[in-house]
């Protein structure tokens, strides 16, 4: 059985790996475009609501999972 370290470890690399991508991405798209709310995306985000929410996401999982903390979404 993997250890709870190795797992949270491999977890985090396939995160930052896809942010990554996504974040590479990001710096080819102009800030209008970046910034357009569209009725199909992300229940009518942006791409900028998008990254922030990927942002929260991180914040989340590593006070939960790396700092064994208990934060709220609200």
């Amino acid at each position: 059985m993997e250890s709870p370290f190795n797992y949270i470890t491999e977890q985090y690399d396939a995160v930052l790996d896809s942010g990554q991508v996504l974040f590479e991405y990001g710096k080819t798209i102009s800030q209008p475009d970046l910034l357009t709310e569209n009725i199909s995306f992300g229940r009518g985000g942006s791409i900028r609501n998008l990254l922030v929410h990927i942002a929260n996401t991180y914040e989340f999982w590593i006070a939960k999972n790396a700092l064994h903390r208990n934060i709220s979404l609200i």
